[in-house]
């Protein structure tokens, strides 16, 4: 079973000093569905409480890329409440998903509007 349950299940093959492992207990501890959404200062904090120095964009590059590659996929929520956290039921799906929707439709205005300027020039 994919999310949640992919979560416990790779902790045990990982190193208790593993960053990712760190991420995965706190998530599974206290950021568990869409209710829960731990935001990264919290995420942040707990890392530096364990002696790891992580800025967001390592976060995201690292260990939300390799989740998001397999089958635990971190969510992320940009709505109250704002944060990551593990799916655990369809309702935190839907949340991750409409995440991405947002974000996608955003960069296609984007793309659209750098589209048009490119109309509108002497190219």
């Amino acid at each position: 079973m994919p999310f949640a349950e992919s979560a416990r299940a790779a902790t045990q093959n990982l190193t208790e000093e593993s960053h990712l492992r760190i991420v995965l207990d706190y998530l599974l501890n206290h950021g568990l569905g869409r209710a829960n959404a731990r935001p990264w200062s919290d995420i942040e904090n707990h890392l530096t409480s364990r002696g790891i120095q992580m800025s967001q964009t390592q976060f995201q590059q690292g260990v939300l890329a390799y989740t998001r590659s397999g089958d635990i996929f971190i969510g992320s929520n940009d709505h109250s409440p704002r944060g990551y956290f593990l799916i655990q039921e369809r309702g935190d799906f839907d949340t991750a998903r409409e995440f991405y929707v947002r974000r996608i439709a955003a960069q296609q205005t984007n793309l659209d509007h750098l589209d048009s300027l490119l109309a509108q020039s002497n190219f």
